[in-house]
């Protein structure tokens, strides 16, 4: 009988700090979606994460939409800007709550994923970051 009483305190117990975790500050969410060699254009695939983060949206969230590029890429800040509208358009095309708000950033191949030298091709460095509040 001890050793149950102990269980049921312990069970009451983590109860207690799973809800405060539950009831604490928001985390962010995020969603990388990447992007083939010199293009803007979302594939079907990254369509259905398109989709994913849409359903992550809260009626006031802050969403950032980061795009980048790898050092290899011609014209990485107009690149990379225009993979981040891309995905707004696509997010905005899927009737979003009214009230959330997006900041559009192109990061060029300033915060890679993967860290390469000068001119390196890495799949992994041309994506978009969705970061939603």
């Amino acid at each position: 009988m001890l050793g149950f009483s102990r269980l049921r305190i312990l069970v009451v117990l983590t109860g207690l700090v799973l809800l405060a975790a539950m009831n604490g500050p928001a985390r962010a969410q995020s969603v990388n979606i990447f992007f083939d060699y010199g293009i803007s254009e979302l594939t079907p695939s990254a369509g259905k994460l398109v989709d994913i983060a849409k359903e992550m949206l809260k009626t006031s969230s802050r969403v950032t939409i980061s795009g980048h590029t790898d050092s290899a890429e011609a014209n990485a800040d107009k690149l990379s800007l225009s993979r981040a509208l891309e995905v707004e358009k696509a997010l905005i095309a899927l009737n979003v709550p009214a009230k959330v708000s997006f900041t559009i950033i192109g990061k060029a191949a300033s915060e890679p994923r993967i860290k390469t030298g000068p001119n390196v091709r890495e799949p992994q460095n041309r994506r978009v970051t969705i970061e939603i509040k």
